[in-house]
């Protein structure tokens, strides 16, 4: 059982402070300065003050290299100039703390190396060129980078050197192994004037730039707004002109049958615009109308409302099918709007070509940054002790004889939740409780970001998962540094622990008051019997205890050694997260937003409009809008007579003009045998309509007569004199205002019902969503590390100064249609992937979430609507910054401070130079002092129990065995 049990970290501090500050008599021995003045050292200290200096000093190492004799090619040059300098390597390797000073001194002046004395050596002649010459080399190299094996041998060379020149002074640093060890290991310092090397531009500052419009869309939205411009002017234009119809009327007294044809009241088609008004419309309203065939001549309205309305239709059903629906998304327990966070990416095929042009050049600088300082870094773990018998939480009493049942149907509907439900199923929950989801690791991080916010000043860094560190942020070294830092770190853990405990005391008393009702029916029946059972004892009078369950947790601080501390501070941490829910979330955790219902009044829904709508909506069963135009059509004709003899005819009709229309106006054909009947009288025709004037006619001709927007029936009336006759009436109607507004009515409610119905599905699916995430949650675990590779992908941004463009080994649809890979590009990927993940011990960073203000403005509320169950996974969605801090491994700390201080070098030997910079000495100091290579680690101080209350109740009985878990003999205190 021991093995499960575990133990977990509940928080991790750091005490983070300045590097100690070198004691000046011990620089000596742990440090090798330049001192020579080499042409070559003149040169790259002429290019380092200059105005363009990396380019120039990269132009003289590149000379000194291909053209100056005293430049090691290769490691045999290197050895042929240093013969036996690897035996004096391996001792001191081999040896370390235990070398022996006259071992050493034979050694280096035996005949298989110096073969005369250390002082001879040091003395002759070309001592201080040979030296030279190894610095200028570890200088060019330094500057062109590369050639990590060689550099490394040329570094080791200078060190031995310096053995030697210590054991020609007979320095008594040799008199013991320990100060033997330490002039072996001593840092090689580049001189500071020359370096670090100036810092490499970084890549452009990411620019937003506006999502390219749709040219579809944008076409047809263009289109559309031309349409419409078009048919308004033509709509106002028609329904002037109809006004201005409407007050003519024709003269009612009989004309003179020898004079001139009567001229028509209107003299065109009474569907058609008049030539003058089309010319007057807008010119860019006439250019529209012409793309549709149109010419002055003749303007047929309805034909061209007609193609107008049905164009305005497609391109409204173009525009909304093009458009991007809006979509919710449900990221983690929190629903958020698409358009409010992202764009979506544009689609790329897995199986695209691959293309040369896209390549992206490998990074070649580092982020503009410094150390933080040293670490102490300390973790607080945790586990399981064992669980205790607490107070009695409740006593069942079963009489003899009795029985007792009970049962409980627990019911919350999506609806409601009330109070009245939590206190119905406070007594039912008790033998079915859960332990709490996040117990004292959530409190003991609360209890520190309480400290982050109110501790000004406070010298410890803590945070996993969520913590940070309030800590001092020198550049420079501190001689009483450690010392403060040490004496803080036990008596603050300890003081975490105790008020988080007490803070989980406190919750779970809130606890054991207060039901969670999760959606769904729970029906329960508790049973007890106490009778008489056939072959059994007599039962007895039974009383059953339930008591309360406390955890006894075993706690210890662990202390993982000292290391460099690096500091960032990333802005909206989350935003990337989110970004990448929006583009591909699962269909499950998707659902399309209904859209605002903007519709003021039925008012605004029109004949070019409504289909946009029903599409928008989704509207089923919606009518089409009225037809326009329905015209209704009378006859009145007599055939001639055999004799060819003329008579009087008199016709009437009531014309029945259909519901929910009115009559606009009426057009006349007459055609008969004009002239004069044998005794000289005129044939002529008379017709009336409705109420308006009769028109005389002596001769066939057409008419049009303006009516009053009559419903119902029309009367129509003609009288003629002739031999024979027909008279046409076509009577225009439209649809009335109240049959417009019924169908606008109507469509309006269709529309108002589908769009219910949609927010209806929407928040059916926000409270599954709800409840999914209440009942199943998102694992904390998991959260966490969603949290810690976020943050650590934006710390290597930071240190590298580039966004990850250039990884792209993998090339897709090669020759063989498969993904397949480049060996050099995959090669060189790996070595910068392989530093970054081992350099740094990403699993034991520390972070805190600053709040949303921090973040751009505009983003604010759409921040503080994200929500999560997980409280700590909530800050992060949160957060408007999120300070990180980052500890080095030990062994990679001279590489990283040479990866910053060379612009981006990843170092590839056994050992490096260092820049003289006294923060950077300092820490690599302190840290080898501490043995540099420290693997695993050690409690430090007693360990201590603490007691926490659970909501678990436990059915205690005289008969009851003792069988809850006890871990105690695993863990002695």
């Amino acid at each position: 059982m021991a093995t499960t049990n575990l133990p977990v970290s509940v928080f991790k501090l750091a005490t983070v402070r300045a590097p100690r500050k070198a004691i000046i008599d011990e620089a000596p021995a742990r440090r090798i300065v330049y001192t020579l003045n080499s042409a070559f050292y003149t040169t790259l200290k002429t290019n380092r003050a200059g105005a363009n200096p990396r380019p120039t000093m990269i132009a003289s190492a590149t000379t000194f290299k291909t053209t100056n004799a005293l430049y090691i090619a290769d490691l045999l040059a290197l050895k042929a100039l240093f013969p036996g300098f690897d035996r004096i390597d391996d001792y001191l390797r081999t040896a370390q703390r235990n070398a022996v000073k006259a071992d050493l001194k034979a050694l280096v002046e035996g005949a298989t190396v110096l073969n005369q004395t250390a002082a001879a050596y040091v003395s002759a002649g070309g001592y201080s060129a040979l030296k030279s010459r190894v610095w200028d080399n570890v200088f060019a190299l330094t500057v062109l980078g590369g050639e990590a094996v060689l550099r490394t041998e040329e570094v080791r060379v200078i060190r031995l050197l310096n053995v030697i020149e210590k054991i020609a002074a007979n320095d008594t640093l040799l008199d013991t192994g320990a100060g033997i060890f330490s002039a072996y290991l001593s840092n090689v310092l580049l001189p500071a004037d020359v370096f670090p090397m100036p810092d490499v531009l970084l890549p452009d500052e990411p620019t937003t730039e506006p999502i390219p419009a749709d040219p579809v869309l944008a076409a047809a939205v263009a289109k559309l707004a031309n349409v419409q411009q078009a048919y308004t002017a033509l709509a106002k234009a028609y329904a002037d002109q109809v006004l201005a119809y409407r007050a003519k009327v024709h003269p009612s007294e009989k004309p003179d049958p020898t004079a001139p044809p009567q001229a028509p009241l209107i003299g065109h088609d009474p569907l058609a615009l008049e030539k003058t008004r089309y010319i007057s419309l807008d010119t860019k309203v006439r250019t529209t109308l012409e793309g549709y065939g149109v010419t002055s001549d003749f303007v047929y309205v309805p034909t061209l409302k007609e193609r107008l309305v049905e164009d305005m239709r497609e391109l409204g059903r173009t525009i909304l099918a093009t458009s991007t629906r809006d979509r919710v998304v449900r990221v983690g327990s929190s629903l958020i709007q698409v358009s409010n966070e992202c764009a979506q990416l544009p689609p790329v095929s897995p199986c695209s070509p691959f293309n040369a042009d896209n390549l992206v050049q490998w990074p070649g600088g580092a982020g503009h940054i410094r150390p933080l300082g040293i670490a102490d870094l300390r973790v607080v773990q945790s586990q399981l002790y064992k669980y205790e018998l607490g107070e009695v939480a409740h006593v069942e009493n079963i009489l003899k004889g009795e029985s007792k049942k009970r049962t409980f149907r627990n019911l919350q509907r999506t609806e409601t939740s009330t109070t009245t439900d939590s206190e119905t199923t406070r007594e039912t929950e008790k033998e079915t409780q859960t332990t709490e989801r996040f117990e004292l690791h959530q409190e003991a991080n609360n209890v520190v970001q309480q400290d982050q916010q109110s501790q000004i000043g406070v010298t410890a860094s803590y945070g996993f998962p969520a913590g940070g560190s309030a800590s001092l942020s020198a550049s420079t070294a501190s001689s009483t540094s450690e010392m403060e830092a040490t004496t803080q770190a036990t008596t603050y853990a300890k003081d975490v622990m105790e008020r988080a405990l007490n803070r989980v005391i406190e919750r779970t008393r809130t606890t054991r008051t207060v039901t969670t009702i999760i959606e769904h029916e729970d029906t329960t029946e508790h049973g007890f019997t106490n009778v008489q059972v056939e072959d059994a004892p007599a039962p007895e009078n039974i009383a059953g205890v339930y008591r309360w369950l406390d955890k006894v947790y075993y706690n210890k601080v662990v202390n993982y050694g000292k290391r460099l501390l690096f500091e960032f501070i990333i802005p909206e941490p989350a935003a990337f997260h989110i970004f990448s829910a929006m583009a591909k979330p699962a269909s499950d955790q998707v659902h399309e937003l209904p859209p605002p219902f903007d519709i003021a009044s039925f008012n605004e829904i029109r004949p070019d409009t409504y289909d946009a709508l029903v599409i928008k909506y989704g509207a089923v069963g919606v009518k089409p809008p009225p037809t326009p135009i329905v015209s209704v059509n009378e006859v009145f004709s007599e055939e001639p007579t055999p004799t060819g003899s003329s008579k009087f005819n008199a016709y009437h009709a009531n014309v029945q003009i259909p519901a929910g229309y009115k009559a606009m106006h009426a057009r006349v054909s007459s055609i008969w045998s004009h002239g004069q009947d044998v005794n000289g009288n005129w044939h002529y025709v008379w017709f009336a309509v409705d109420t308006q004037p009769y028109i005389w006619r002596y001769q066939s001709g057409e008419d049009v007569i303006p009516l009053s927007q009559q419903t119902g029936t029309i009367a129509i009336n003609s009288i003629s004199y002739t031999e024979h006759y027909s008279v046409a009436f076509r009577i225009d109607c439209e649809p009335t205002a109240e049959t417009m507004q019924q169908w606008q009515m109507d469509t309006y409610a269709a529309l108002k019902t589908a769009y219910d119905q949609k927010v209806s599905e929407y928040n059916r699916w926000v409270n599954q969503q709800t409840v999914n995430t209440l009942v199943n949650g998102n694992n904390p675990a998991i959260n966490r590390q969603v949290e810690q590779k976020e943050l650590k992908k934006h710390c290597i941004e930071f240190i590298s100064g580039q966004r990850f463009e250039s990884f792209d080994a993998m090339r897709t649809n090669t020759g063989s249609g498969y993904p397949e890979f480049s060996f050099a590009e995959a090669a060189k990927e790996g070595r910068y992937i392989q530093f970054f993940e081992q350099a740094f011990e990403w699993e034991q960073i520390s972070y805190y979430f600053y709040p949303y203000f921090w973040a751009r403005k505009r983003e604010w509320v759409n921040i503080l609507k994200r929500d999560e169950n997980d409280p700590l996974f909530m800050n992060f969605l949160q957060a408007g910054a999120a300070r990180v801090l980052v500890p080095v491994r030990p062994s990679y700390t001279k590489a990283v401070l040479h990866y910053l201080s060379t612009g981006g070098e990843i170092w590839g030997g056994e050992d490096v130079p260092l820049p003289d910079d006294p923060m950077y000495v300092s820490i690599v100091e302190e840290i080898m002092e501490a043995d540099g290579y420290f693997e695993g680690s050690e409690n430090e101080g007693e360990p201590w129990l603490s007691k926490v209350p659970t909501s678990l109740v436990y059915l205690t009985h005289p008969n009851t065995p003792n069988d809850l878990p006890d871990y105690s003999a695993d863990l002695p205190l």
